[in-house]
């Protein structure tokens, strides 16, 4: 990243997080040490997964991850799995309000 590292990153996500959203940050290494995993968890991170990923163990990650957070919403709210089962909608790039949404996501 030109502007932060996953470190720095990391740590303003999660300062601007509001209180009880958090989302989960899973760091995608090219370094392979055990030092590195503990680093990324020290940081803030989740989990990590180290490069060259394999696509069996993103996907294995990511479902790791979707369902904890699944689990989570749906001790909330139990309809909360409804949620899969809708068909995604198509929201086109050039609907109102797409591109004055950048700026505010990029800050």
């Amino acid at each position: 990243m030109p502007e932060l590292d996953g470190y720095e990153a990391t740590a303003e996500l999660r300062r601007r997080g509001a209180p009880g959203e958090r989302g989960p940050v899973i760091a995608i290494t090219a370094q392979a040490t055990d030092g590195e995993g503990e680093r990324c968890l020290q940081a803030g991170m989740d989990d990590f997964i180290s490069k060259p990923m394999r696509f069996e163990a993103l996907r294995s990650m990511l479902l790791k991850w979707v369902k904890a957070e699944l689990d989570a919403t749906e001790a909330c709210s139990p309809d909360a799995s409804d949620a899969l089962s809708a068909t995604p909608r198509q929201v086109p790039a050039t609907a109102p309000g797409a591109a004055s949404s950048l700026p505010r996501i990029r800050s």
